[in-house]
């Protein structure tokens, strides 16, 4: 729910949360979130998490909020996200997709403790670190210059992250597939990806396997 970008979680006490009782066959409201739009949710042992796609009054640290004990409680512990678009449990291991501004390190954070700490995981191609300290024109960063992971979803045994830049020219030489590389804690290069998968950040993807090969889906589906 919510509109991304139209400032509709500063209304009437945030966004709702609406839930539904297989057996009594209902709806009920199971409170208000500050943010402007929520779209996925993720089941991390009896807690029920949401990324912050875009909280109300962002600051440096991204969020994602969890129902704790019938209680939905914030969690400001994202660093360098200014949105978090996904989240990937593991055990007690969580992995956030986010989106950054430019400047900031990396679009991917890890917590091994359930979610109370979290550390960037770089991504690297080709033996280069990638950060958007490169991304400047003669010194100067543009506004398109920021790394987005909307996706972060695991596979036979192995953690993906696509990595998605609005610069088209940064995009070619960086963006894709990545898969996850514990021994280093970093996201290596796994293949490409189209530019155009990525544009429609309003429709948010949801990622599926299908005969094998990976499928990602905004406003069109994609296999590869």
């Amino acid at each position: 729910c919510g509109d991304y970008d139209k400032n509709a979680g500063t209304a009437n006490g945030g966004l709702p949360i609406v839930s539904y009782d297989t057996q009594a066959k209902t709806w009920q409201t199971e409170g208000k979130l500050s943010d402007e739009q929520l779209s996925r949710f993720t089941i991390s042992g009896d807690r029920l998490l949401i990324p912050g796609t875009d909280p109300v009054g962002g600051s440096y640290f991204g969020k994602y909020y969890a129902l704790e004990q019938g209680e939905w409680k914030t969690y400001s512990n994202l660093p360098s996200g200014t949105h978090c678009f996904d989240l990937l449990a593991q055990g007690s291991t969580l992995f956030a997709g986010l989106g950054t501004n430019y400047g900031m390190p990396t679009s991917v954070c890890r917590s091994t403790d359930g979610g109370a700490h979290f550390k960037l995981v770089p991504f690297r191609k080709n033996g280069t670190e990638i950060t958007t300290t490169l991304f400047t024109d003669n010194g100067t960063y543009k506004s398109t210059n920021y790394a987005r992971t909307y996706n972060v979803f695991a596979y036979q045994g192995s953690i993906y992250a696509t990595w998605w830049c609005a610069e088209k020219e940064i995009f070619d030489k960086f963006g894709g597939l990545y898969r996850y590389n514990e021994a280093e804690n970093v996201f290596d290069y796994y293949g490409p990806a189209p530019y155009d998968l990525y544009r429609n950040r309003l429709s948010q993807s949801y990622d599926a396997v299908f005969k094998g090969k990976f499928v990602l889906a905004y406003n069109t589906v994609q296999v590869f």
